[in-house]
């Protein structure tokens, strides 16, 4: 007798938000997705990006994960770092947010192909303005948006028009 395939279970925004606290997971297109555990250079790289994002819009607009970026009933992302508008700050009891104009991932061996194939086109979908991604193996940062995107590496810059007036380097945020 043939065997007949299970239908595959397709994981709700509900479900996603009955996890226990601590796990590590996103919802994305109803799969729960083990995240990689972030490691001490990628924490040193969210710090670094982090800290430049706040000398240049302020603390109040740059938050840093883990916090869910909701993008519909089937997909919740923990992006590593946010920016968002002034008038999109949510209250301080949020548990997670649904909008940014910059989304920023870091990305890990594991979930690089995730990141770049998936995750960059809910941001971008969902209304991010610039979704970054930066590698810490090729040191190098790339700014996606609706209209492209480019890369740079070591002191070469790469404008933020949703940033106005910032010049984003690799070398301003992978330290050695």
């Amino acid at each position: 007798m043939p065997k007949v395939a299970q239908p595959a279970v397709r994981f709700t925004r509900a479900d996603y938000d009955r996890l226990p606290e601590g796990m590590h997971v996103e919802l994305i297109d109803g799969e729960l997705l083990k995240m990689a555990e972030p490691t001490f250079r990628h924490q040193e790289i969210a710090r670094e990006l982090f800290l430049l994002l706040v000398a240049h819009v302020g603390t109040t607009r740059v938050v840093f994960g883990p916090l869910t970026f909701a993008i519909d009933e089937h997909n919740a992302l923990v992006p590593d770092v946010f920016v968002m508008r002034e008038s999109e700050i949510p209250g301080r009891d949020a548990k997670d947010i649904d909008r940014a104009l910059v989304i920023a991932e870091i990305l890990s061996p594991s979930t690089a192909s995730r990141d770049r194939n998936v995750k960059v086109a809910k941001y971008l979908a969902k209304g991010v303005e610039e979704v970054w991604l930066l590698d810490p193996k090729k040191e190098t940062v790339e700014v996606h948006a609706r209209s492209g995107a480019e890369k740079a590496s070591g002191a070469e810059t790469i404008p933020s028009r949703a940033l106005g007036g910032l010049k984003l380097a690799a070398s301003a945020v992978f330290l050695r």
